[in-house]
Parts: C-alpha cells; structure tokens; sequence
C-alpha cells in the first residue's frame, strides 16, 4: 500500500474512533531476516534463481513512517520500534515460518525449495548468533487518541475570515489532543 494511502487509512481509522477513544496498531518493518535472504540468494547456489527477480515487498523505515505518513496527520500519534521475538520448537518449525512469508521461495525449484528454507534458517541463526531456532521481527507499535470535542463560545484569535462568525460570537467545534 502506498504512503499517501497508509495515511490516509491512518487518519480515517483515528477519526472513525469515539471522543477519547485508543488506537493500537503493529505495522512489520523491514527486519534483518531479509538482509539475509539478500545474502543467501546471491550465493552462486542459488543466484541464477533470483536473475531478473525484483524484490517483493517495499518496506518502510520508522523514520520514513514518521516524516512521510504521521506528519500528514492532524492528531497525536506515537510511535515506537520494537523487535517481536518467535521461538520454534524445531529448525524444521522455523523453516516452515520462513516459508509462509518469503516469497522468494517460488522462484526455487520445488525439489530444492527446502534446502533453500535450511540456508536461509541456518545463515539467520549465523547472523544473529543464535543456537535455537528462533527468529526476530520488527514492528512499529502505533497508538493514538481520538481527540475531544470542546465547545466555546467567542471566536479564536487568528481564525480566518471565512471562518468567523457572522455576529462575531457563535459556538465552534475545536478539537483538543492529549499528548
């Protein structure tokens, strides 16, 4: 989904939200699973698979999200990175994980598809030092408030013409954020 739609989804869903209402949202990021999958297919083993393959997601950086997505917004919304961690049972449990989201398996024969998803597993667990099959993904954790009706009764200073009032007293609707 494109930035402008992301926002646009963004701002809907908190407006859409009753008076002091909460938002939680988990958006995946780019992890460093997929460093390695860079890694593995350039291998000679396995490059001649991935010749003309373009990548198959677009991530987004959490800085990115907060300049090109949460500044479009006209509420408070905070956002923090974390990293989620699975744990397997079994190397076989975390090959099979890897098979559900990388899409770069369908561009390996299928007989050598599991000796594929073995490399994979195995140069992560490398790359992150690790000893059991386990996996590290990252998230941004998104959570915002709805904002608070206030009603007043004398224009705001500064507010255009359009906008004033035509006796210069009248009730508005402004928004209030909690920070």
């Amino acid at each position: 989904m494109s930035k402008e739609l992301q926002a646009i989804a963004l701002k809907n869903i908190l407006r859409s939200l009753k008076e002091g209402g909460r938002l939680l949202l988990m958006y995946p990021v780019r992890h460093d699973a997929y460093d390695v999958v860079e890694q593995v297919i350039q291998t000679p083993k396995w490059s001649s698979h991935f010749v003309s393959y373009p990548p198959p997601r677009e991530f987004i950086s959490e800085e990115q999200y907060r300049g090109e997505i949460l500044s479009q917004l006209p509420f408070w919304v905070n956002l923090e990175k974390t990293e989620i961690p699975c744990y397997y049972e079994s190397d076989e449990e975390m090959q099979a994980s890897i098979n559900c989201w990388l899409s770069h398996v369908d561009q390996i024969p299928e007989d050598k598809r599991k000796e594929f998803l073995v490399d994979v597993a195995e140069a992560y667990k490398r790359f992150r030092e690790l000893t059991e099959p386990t996996m590290y993904y990252s998230s941004l954790i998104i959570t915002g408030t709805s904002p608070k009706l206030t009603i007043s009764s004398a224009p705001k200073a500064g507010m255009f013409d359009s906008e004033m009032p035509k006796n210069g007293v009248e009730d508005h609707v402004s928004f209030q954020y909690d920070k």
